[in-house]
């Protein structure tokens, strides 16, 4: 089944997807985003810790091009 949903915001911000017993995890305030939660899908999981470590190496590396420039 494919259906549009509306979220509305609870009070922490977080909404909780359940598909079967597959879970996925987003904070919608104001913007729906997807943090990191242990316990949902594994595929998902992966997904999101993928784009930390990614965004983390960009960070880091441009903190090192900065303090090596100085």
């Amino acid at each position: 089944m494919n259906r549009r949903i509306v979220v509305q915001e609870p009070d922490g911000g977080f909404v909780t997807v359940y598909r079967g017993v597959s879970r996925e995890t987003v904070h919608c305030a104001p913007n729906c985003e997807t943090p990191l939660v242990i316990g949902d899908n594994a595929t998902y999981f992966d997904t999101i810790a993928k784009e930390v470590r990614v965004k983390q190496g960009i960070g880091q590396s441009s903190a090192q091009g900065e303090a090596g420039g100085e």
